[in-house]
């Protein structure tokens, strides 16, 4: 079901979820919502990885994307 069809008591449920989780949680929940997003392929795993350099604690580690030649 896409955001459009989420009631307002969906919505501060998720909020309150996502409130009460740990750092390391919120980021699995971002990862989760990549792997099912629009955004696919390279840029996909980049945002993964820049995700999990971020859970390590690392983000000045986290490396610059590739530019792939078009």
């Amino acid at each position: 079901m896409g955001k459009e069809g989420m009631s307002m008591s969906d919505n501060k449920m998720k909020e309150k979820l996502i409130e009460d989780c740990t750092f390391d949680e919120s980021i699995d929940y971002v990862i989760q919502d990549l792997k099912h997003s629009s955004i696919v392929g390279d840029h996909q795993n980049y945002l993964i990885k820049v995700m999990e350099y971020i859970r390590l604690g690392n983000p000045e580690q986290i490396p610059e994307p590739e530019e792939k030649e078009t």
